[in-house]
């Protein structure tokens, strides 16, 4: 419990910096596009590279068998609890999209990458990735077309399944698939290149909480507003996605570590494009960042509870 607490400090001090630097005009929302972009292209391609060709092997990933699918399984039916919740809570129409795209995926490259990275070790991050696969997946397929619901000027469009793949064909997906393949084949990279992809994955963490506190410092703590389907979104991300995800684990034969990172992994945050993507498709962006802030801010507290209860379950 102390090392959890103690952990949670430590990205709660990044977390603080980054709100800081933006308070003092230090991080403006260029500086703020340019940690983003770093993070997603640089810092989470390196981590994935530097980690799996580093820590895992070949009778590793293929003795994973159908665990894998886990967070598939565990997304795809929160995803179907959140709407299932969204007609029980009357959620008003234009927020519907919104609500369920929150409820159910999580935010696990900005903040859950670096939490199991401190919680579990360098070893965790493909398992996080493993997580985020799954979770990207559904977020550019069903989480979009209910988003765009909202809308009712882009609702009558038809949906693009090939537009929604190419969107998730991010730098981490893309890294993913590569280092697997180099691990499958046992294919082995020089050293220089592997120093190269440590050294830059150490910025991962950092920057990804800094630019965290940016988003926090922007949404600002006096226009934060508890209503009831924000007390529904939590009560998704914090509970029944984590335990969705032990349920899938439990079902598919997940090994124990596999499991922690998968069900930290599920409760995460709402993730941190949702605003952004709530925007971009005429849904209620408002209540996407309100929402957004407050998981975040609660998770300083969540976190440490939850590493308590796996001395329990584990």
């Amino acid at each position: 419990m102390l090392n959890a607490v103690q952990i949670v400090l430590t990205l709660l001090i990044m977390m603080a910096a980054g709100y800081y630097l933006t308070a003092k005009g230090l991080i403006t929302a260029k500086v703020s596009r340019f940690l983003s972009q770093f993070v997603l292209w640089v810092g989470v391609p390196a981590s994935t590279l530097d980690n799996m060709l580093g820590s895992f092997s070949a009778e590793m990933l293929q003795g994973a068998g159908l665990a894998i699918l886990a967070p598939f399984l565990s997304n795809f039916i929160g995803f179907v609890v959140a709407i299932l919740f969204a007609r029980l809570m009357n959620v008003r129409a234009g927020r519907r999209g919104i609500f369920c795209l929150m409820f159910a995926f999580s935010n696990t490259i900005f903040i859950g990458l670096p939490v199991c990275q401190a919680l579990f070790g360098e070893q965790s991050i493909p398992y996080a990735l493993f997580y985020y696969i799954g979770n990207t997946t559904l977020v550019w397929t069903i989480g979009v077309y209910y988003i765009q619901k909202d809308n009712p000027a882009i609702a009558s469009q038809k949906f693009s399944l090939w537009g929604a793949l190419k969107k998730m064909i991010s730098p981490g997906i893309v890294s993913f698939i590569i280092a697997f393949i180099f691990v499958l084949l046992r294919i082995q990279l020089p050293e220089f290149a592997m120093k190269t992809f440590k050294y830059l994955s150490a910025t991962c963490t950092p920057l990804a909480l800094m630019f965290i506190g940016y988003v926090i410092k922007n949404t600002e703590f006096k226009n934060l507003h508890f209503e009831k389907d924000t007390w529904g979104v939590l009560l998704g991300r914090i509970f029944l996605s984590p335990v969705l995800s032990y349920m899938a684990c439990a079902l598919l034969g997940a090994p124990i570590e596999m499991s922690k990172v998968f069900i930290v992994q599920a409760a995460m945050p709402a993730m941190s494009n949702a605003p952004i993507l709530a925007e971009a498709y005429g849904s209620d962006s408002r209540f996407g960042a309100e929402t957004m802030a407050i998981t975040t801010l609660l998770s300083l507290v969540t976190m440490p509870l939850m590493m308590l209860l796996f001395e329990f379950i584990f």
